[in-house]
Order: structure tokens, then sequence, then C-alpha cells
């Protein structure tokens, strides 16, 4: 199992501001390291998470989603501009203090500028790790038309429910318990 592991991300972060008509620095965002492969570089499961890479959204690295296996993993697409995502991040983000030790949570920022996503993190202070998904592709591969859409993937690697649509903190917890027999802390 990877063990998730607290860094402080930077993002070009200064005490001064910037001189009019130069960027804004990116908010200063605390996370969780992006989530490392299970150790193997095998082909994409039947049934599971494509074969595709994406950066870290504020730390170095790439995430291969087919690779993601081992431990089960909730998958969510999200973007800033998006309501419904921003509704569900703190649900997410309880989520994800209640089970880090048994349940992965990656959100994929799609179709979204990378300062606004920063910024969107830090408003809703999640610390889960979401990687970049610039042009949508993992959307379209999945051919759902709108956000938010969640996958609860099995630790084999298939994609055991695909979800279009906002989901409350205890549909959440229900499926979890559903799909990967754990039970979070009462809401």
């Amino acid at each position: 199992m990877v063990a998730a592991a607290v860094i402080l991300l930077t993002g070009c972060a200064s005490n001064s501001r910037p001189a009019a008509g130069q960027p804004q620095p990116l908010p200063e965002i605390t996370t969780d390291v992006c989530p490392t492969a299970s150790g193997t570089s095998a082909a994409a499961a039947p049934g599971g998470l494509p074969d595709l890479s994406f950066a870290c959204l504020g730390h170095p690295g790439q995430v291969t989603l087919s690779q993601l296996r081992g431990v089960p993993l909730i998958v969510n697409l999200w973007a800033s501009w998006c309501l419904p995502c921003r509704n569900e991040m703190p649900a997410f983000e309880r989520l994800h203090q209640a089970l880090r030790q048994q349940v992965r949570i990656l959100g994929v920022d799609t179709k979204d500028a990378e300062d606004s996503a920063r910024a969107t993190i830090q408003a809703t202070g999640i610390s889960y790790p979401s990687v970049a998904d610039p042009h949508g592709t993992l959307r379209g591969d999945l051919k759902a038309l709108g956000l938010p859409v969640t996958l609860f993937v099995a630790a084999d690697g298939r994609v055991l429910e695909q979800h279009l649509g906002e989901l409350s903190e205890r549909d959440m917890r229900d499926r979890v318990a559903k799909y990967f027999g754990i039970t979070a802390a009462p809401l």
C-alpha cells in the first residue's frame, strides 16, 4: 500500500505583490503527494481506467491512471467553474481524512486553467491529490456529458461505477461500503 505523505506545495508564492500588469502568484496549496503506480507496468485492466497519464496539479510528477492499483480508488473529475464540483469537494475531503489508509481519492481537474484550479483547491481546503487534464481527455474517454464525474475503482483496477452529477457525503459513504466493504466513521 502506498503511504500518503503530506507536503507543502508552493506555486510562485511571495510576500510581495506583483507590479501592475504582472501575473498574480498562484496560491500555495497543501496536498497529499500524487499517487504512484503499484510497481507494475501492466496494461490497463479490462473494464478499468484508461491508460492515460496526467501531470500532478501543484506537484512535480505524473500519474498513469491504469497503473493505480492495490488500493480502492475514487476518481473525481472536477473543474473550478463547476459549482456542483466545488459543492462536493468538502465531502470528498472529509472522506479522504476518514479513510486515507484504506481508500485513495484522486481529483482530475478537467478543462480548466491551472491558476483557477489551484485557487479552488486553496479555497475548499482539500488535501487529496489532483492531476490536470486541461483538454478533458479522460472525460471524453468516459463519454461523460458533464461534470462532476465520479468513478469507484476496485483495488484490481476495475471501474465499478461511473456516476455523473453531484454526490452527497452520504452517497459517497454508501458507495464506499457497497463497493469496497469499508465503513467510514459516522457523519
